[in-house]
């Protein structure tokens, strides 16, 4: 019993406050209400393109400990939104946290 409730703290309480103190150091204070060209340039290509224009997705990390950052566009030019996710996936566990998210709406 001892052994389920130190694995139920440690991956509901510390993992999720340990991902967001590792997050790449250029997207804790992004930019919003920049245009897509600034973001660019700051982060550089985005890995994933979605098929409507308005999100991209950069990814770091590997893939066992994996940061996922979706920007979301207004208009397709004005960065309105952004969320980081964090996965953490080991032959006996899988979880995706929501570490970080940022809005002008």
């Amino acid at each position: 019993m001892l052994i389920w409730g130190l694995w139920l703290f440690l991956f509901s309480w510390v993992v999720p406050k340990m991902s967001y103190a590792a997050i790449p150091q250029k997207w804790k204070h992004l930019p919003v209400m920049q245009s897509r060209n600034i973001l660019h340039d700051y982060l550089g290509t985005p890995e994933e393109l979605s098929g409507t224009n308005n999100r991209e997705t950069w990814i770091a990390g590997s893939s066992a400990k994996q940061y996922r950052l979706s920007v979301y566009y207004l208009n397709d030019t004005l960065v309105g939104s952004y969320a980081i996710h964090y996965r953490l996936q080991k032959k006996w566990i899988s979880r995706s946290f929501l570490v970080d998210t940022v809005s002008v709406r």
